[in-house]
């Protein structure tokens, strides 16, 4: 993908829970607990096909608010088993907490401010009414943007420029060309720039979050987008993400000012000066980038040394090169610069940066925190509720085995499987010709491993191996009642292919040892035992509990019209 077409950039997994009128009403209760509206609008997002007919998902969210019937009457159970103060239960709920803390934050801070307003939605329609075809030229270095900016003002290529200099190299290959492109498909930044350009225009050289870019106008045009209100919801849904990028960038740029992250000068000079002794500037004619020191040319004290402050932590030397280790090269900035170390240690540290804003905030103490981490917990109570049920199952003895084994022999049989050798061939009159050869006596491995065409099957001079009948069907079919050593084909395979096989030897059915397949059936019996015990334990608690379900307002949940138009 082009480093500058734009794409969602997930710095944290956040867990987003929808909000808005008519959530909290109750569609069902189950003895003192309620089922929401909200929970039902789940349904929609975790099963997104459509369904044949209205009354097709009707049935379908019926069955969804059941199964949350049974974890309503599970976590009931849980509590009563004092699951709530399990070991277990008690360990993941505080290995998750920052994390449901952090999607608090991303609400407050990012979610509440991605509103979109209809005129929002008119202007971004009016600039699809136009497309752009851009080249440009991304680099690292300011420096480096201007040489080749006074380069090509001289005289210079620009397509050449791109194919030699480019480090977006999906477009450098194309001498920087990044195609006929709409508004919103490129970078905030980058469209900003390029799309006030004139026909034939080059830009002096500008920054944006992926480097220092050149570009040159070479062609704009008139677009049809088609129907506003066939594009509503899409374009909705992309001014939501350009505002989140938005509001998110603003939100780091003001938390990186909070962290006050320090380089210390002793430590990054030395690093420096290391660098510059033990690497050269070019190689092979091109820059090289100083921006790792290898480890066995440090010392452990030099690993040790602290790299930079900030609040609440810092950063050895060795941190910092581990961090960055794993970044792609051109993503680790050089030694030299210090503002894109601090951008750096920033990144490697974000997650306990934001975790440190929201605790800071005390956003572990809000309502909504309160109810998603409580919604979280009963889920695994439930969980450790079936554990429970399944405990409680007979333990299973060698004699369930053994008739469980007699029961079902039919299932263990190992079916009929024929070892085969194939030449497939795209050409019908070749393989006729192999076959002509093959009946006088040419070896038919040797034949395989020069004219095979199936992948990966020339080096093994054609032997498919023991082939079961599900594995090649067609071929399977053709050698179901050859001899071993005898040849048949060419027949037609894999649509436009055509087949000679060689059967090399026949493995009869066989059924598997009761030893063999003991562990099999123990498996087996124990799931079949706790879905059992499951379904026993909840038709008993479903029968002992008052249960009422709102079936009209399950109903109403359903868009209709949908089903109409067709």
């Amino acid at each position: 993908m082009n480093c500058v077409i734009k794409s969602t950039l997930v710095i944290i997994l956040f867990l987003l829970n929808g909000c808005g009128s008519g959530q909290d009403d109750v569609v069902a209760t189950v003895g003192s607990s309620q089922i929401t509206l909200g929970q039902v609008h789940d349904f929609d997002k975790l099963f997104p096909q459509r369904f044949a007919s209205a009354d097709d998902e009707f049935e379908a969210k019926k069955h969804y608010v059941d199964s949350l019937i049974d974890v309503r009457l599970l976590v009931i159970g849980a509590y009563q088993n004092d699951l709530d103060i399990d070991k277990e239960v008690l360990e993941i709920m505080e290995i998750q907490k920052p994390k449901f803390v952090l999607d608090e934050l991303f609400k407050q801070k990012i979610l509440s401010k991605m509103e979109v307003t209809d005129a929002e939605i008119k202007d971004f329609y009016e600039k699809l009414k136009e497309e752009v075809r851009v080249r440009h030229i991304l680099v690292d270095r300011k420096d480096l943007a201007d040489s080749l900016y006074g380069a090509i003002t001289a005289g210079a290529d620009f397509e050449q420029v791109a194919r030699d200099f480019s480090l977006d190299h999906g477009s450098a290959m194309n001498g920087g060309d990044l195609g006929y492109q709409r508004w919103g498909v490129f970078l905030e930044d980058f469209q900003d720039q390029v799309f006030k350009m004139s026909k034939g225009q080059i830009s002096r050289p500008f920054e944006t979050m992926s480097g220092w870019h050149l570009a040159m106008m070479v062609d704009k045009r008139e677009s049809d987008p088609g129907p506003l209100d066939q594009l509503q919801s899409m374009l909705r849904g992309r001014l939501q993400d350009r505002k989140r990028q938005k509001v998110m960038a603003e939100y780091l740029d003001g938390l990186i000012q909070r962290v006050e992250i320090r380089i210390d000068e002793a430590t990054h000079q030395s690093l420096v000066t290391l660098v510059d002794k033990m690497y050269p500037d070019t190689i092979g004619g091109k820059y090289f980038r100083k921006s790792m020191v290898d480890d066995d040319l440090l010392q452990e004290y030099q690993k040790s040394e602290i790299l930079a402050y900030y609040k609440g932590g810092e950063m050895t030397v060795e941190e910092y090169f581990k961090g960055i280790g794993s970044w792609p090269v051109n993503d680790r900035p050089e030694l030299k610069d210090v503002e894109a170390i601090k951008n750096a240690i920033f990144n490697l540290n974000l997650e306990i940066f934001l975790s440190n804003e929201a605790q800071r905030e005390e956003l572990d103490k809000t309502e909504s925190y309160m109810t998603l981490i409580n919604s979280f917990k009963e889920d695994i109570m439930a969980d450790r509720m079936r554990d429970v049920i399944a405990g409680n199952v007979a333990e299973i003895i060698d004699q369930d085995i053994y008739d469980y084994y007699d029961q079902h022999a039919d299932e263990f049989v190992i079916p009929k499987k024929i070892n085969i050798r194939e030449i497939q061939i795209g050409d019908l009159a070749l393989a006729d010709s192999l076959r002509r050869l093959i009946d006088k006596g040419q070896d038919f491995g040797m034949l395989a491993g020069q004219h095979t065409v199936r992948i990966g099957m020339k080096e093994l001079k054609g032997d498919l191996g023991a082939v079961p009948g599900y594995k090649y069907p067609t071929i399977f079919a053709n050698a179901g009642n050859m001899r071993v050593g005898e040849v048949k084909g060419p027949f037609q395979t894999d649509g436009d292919k055509w087949s000679i096989i060689k059967v090399e030897g026949i493995e009869s059915p066989k059924t598997s040892t009761i030893e063999e397949v003991a562990e099999e059936i123990r498996t087996r019996l124990a799931k079949e035992r706790s879905e059992t015990a499951l379904e026993s334990w909840l038709s008993k608690r479903r029968a002992e509990t008052t249960i009422d379900v709102n079936y009209d307002l399950i109903w109403k949940t359903i868009d209709k019209d949908k089903y109409e138009e067709n």
